[in-house]
This record gives C-alpha cells, structure tokens and sequence, in this order.
C-alpha cells in the first residue's frame, strides 16, 4: 500500500513539475515578445527624436504598458 501511495505521489509531483516548466517556458516566450515590442517602439520613438519630429507625432507614437501582465 505504501509502495502504491509513493507511486502516486511521486507520478503527482512529476505531472507538476511538468506543468510548471511548461508555463514557465510559455511566460519567458510572452515576456520576450513585450520585450521585442518595447525595444522596437523605442527604437521608433529615437528615429522620431533624431528627425526632429513635431510633438504631435512623436506623442502619437507613445505607447503603454496596458496589456502587460500585472507583476
């Protein structure tokens, strides 16, 4: 019966371990998708700069941090 029990307990933190490396992999995969995002706006927002841009349409480029996850 012990014997059984380990079984099941060590298949139970086996499916966990599993399933957190999965979404671990998942939230480093989104996390570096924002990131592109954010370098690519900023980067955009420094061309404008260099131009010399009006404020209207630099303002226009502005982006927020709405849709990332809260911390």
């Amino acid at each position: 019966m012990e014997d059984e029990n380990k079984k099941i307990t060590d298949y139970a933190f086996d499916t966990v371990d599993k399933y957190v490396k999965i979404l671990s992999g998942i939230e480093k995969r989104y996390l570096k998708e924002k990131i592109e995002q954010l370098s690519s706006k900023y980067n955009s927002l420094m061309e404008l700069k260099k131009t010399k841009k009006s404020a209207h349409e630099i303002d226009s480029m502005f982006f927020c941090f709405e849709d990332l996850p809260p911390t």
